[in-house]
């Protein structure tokens, strides 16, 4: 961010409340947030002007900077607990359909049948991990993927939608089928 842009949205925050930053406590603000990306402190700034009273703390501003990432880490871990769900309620026979964040990475992991037959030891630790690291990288830069990855068996896709994004599911084929590792059956 320029600094002249930091300046100008510190001086538009104190202004709407009534409350502005001295020229010090500008310059150190400006050594603090100098490498955040430019819409992070807009909306951080925008934020602020609706939830403080006085300008913030820097303290305050970096709870602020953080909230998302929060927000993204748990929607990650519902997205990836959505995956779950599928696998078990739906297994590789029959085709499932998710938002396109979560599709790009079952196809980069091979395709659906290859992402049901994962051993429950490697799902649940290191592919975790990689799932949730990936979604959060993708969530910004995925505009377009494959939503629908077709099952052994033709027919229509169970829809696996997350919490808040419309439909929770659109009714398709069910089949508790393919494999003992994570309790479908």
């Amino acid at each position: 961010m320029k600094e002249s842009l930091f300046i100008s949205l510190a001086v538009q925050l104190g202004d709407m409340l009534n409350d502005a930053p001295t020229a010090k406590q500008m310059n150190g603000l400006w050594k603090i947030f100098k490498d955040y990306p430019d819409d992070d402190l807009r909306a951080a700034f925008s934020k602020a002007a609706v939830s403080c009273r006085f300008f913030p703390k820097p303290v305050e501003l970096l709870e602020i900077l953080g909230a998302g990432k929060a927000a993204l880490d748990v929607e990650a871990g519902d997205a990836f607990a959505l995956l779950v769900k599928a696998i078990r309620e739906t297994g590789g026979n029959h085709g499932v359909s998710f938002e396109p964040v979560i599709s790009s990475i079952v196809e980069s992991w091979g395709g659906w049948q290859t992402v049901t037959l994962i051993p429950s030891e490697e799902l649940f630790t290191w592919r975790r991990r990689e799932f949730v690291r990936e979604y959060k990288a993708r969530k910004a830069s995925v505009l377009d993927a494959p939503t629908e990855h077709p099952g052994l068996i033709p027919g229509p896709a169970k829809r696996y939608e997350l919490p808040g994004r419309g439909r929770k599911q659109i009714a398709g084929n069910l089949n508790h089928g393919a494999s003992h590792e994570l309790g479908r059956g």
